[in-house]
């Protein structure tokens, strides 16, 4: 009798407490679906600076690109001194870097970077 006692009080605690939690589960559900927010974000942009158009002959690399005041300039570069270079060189104000890598060993074939900051 004193654990049909002591189990009929465990239930009513846990059925009362139970009782009370479920009101504030739903609250909290209730308040979290009022909180959302929808919308929509629009991005836009365009490319400031355009490329330079580069020209490339036996003799001489050309750069032909804009400067701060929309003009179109022209960079010359010895293809002898750009092939002898070591590491990066900055070439059009400061708008550019160039470096030129040997691919194979009897210096036959090299690759010229340029990079547009």
């Amino acid at each position: 009798m004193k654990n049909l006692l002591s189990m009929t009080k465990k239930t009513f605690v846990g059925a009362l407490a139970a009782l009370l939690l479920v009101p504030t589960f739903m609250s909290i559900n209730a308040h979290a679906s009022n909180d959302e927010h929808t919308g929509v974000i629009h991005f836009s942009g365009a490319i400031v600076q355009p490329p330079c158009l580069n020209e490339i002959n036996n003799k001489q690399i050309t750069l032909n690109c804009l400067d701060d005041n929309a003009d179109m300039t022209s960079n010359h570069l010895d293809i002898k001194k750009v092939t002898q270079t070591k590491g990066w060189q900055v070439i059009n104000s400061g708008r550019g870097e160039y470096s030129y890598n040997w691919i194979d060993e009897q210096k036959q074939l090299g690759m010229l970077t340029i990079k547009y900051i």
